[in-house]
């Protein structure tokens, strides 16, 4: 299981150059590097964060009895709290991100190629 998400983590840092190049995008000249290290803080954060969050709302009908009962849905299946919650997290993020401004658009002559 490491090798599988420490693989998953790998393939998903091809995806931090261009978390970075739109935050120098979104961001004023002056601000870029705040932005940039905004970005590698909110990084660090979920690697650290993700795992304990999901340790702890893992197996909650054994962990928290007075909650949960072992015949709910969450003591059939124990570890579907934490994946539950990490979807509402992951969906507010999506609908949150309609409304960040769009990204620099840079107009470019067209090429238009003449046939002679």
């Amino acid at each position: 299981m490491a090798v599988i998400t420490r693989f998953l983590l790998g393939m998903a840092v091809r995806n931090f150059s261009h978390y970075q190049a739109c935050a120098t995008e979104v961001m004023r000249e002056e601000h870029q590097a705040l932005g940039l290290s905004a970005v590698s803080t909110a990084w660090g954060i979920g690697l650290i964060m993700g795992p304990a969050v999901g340790g702890c709302l893992a197996q909650p009908a054994d962990k928290y009895p007075n909650i949960f009962s072992k015949e709910s849905l969450f003591g059939k299946f124990p570890y579907f709290l934490p994946c539950f919650v990490i979807s509402l997290i992951a969906l507010g993020v999506t609908m949150a991100s309609c409304w960040l401004p769009r990204t620099v658009m840079i107009e470019r002559p067209s090429r238009e190629v003449k046939l002679v």
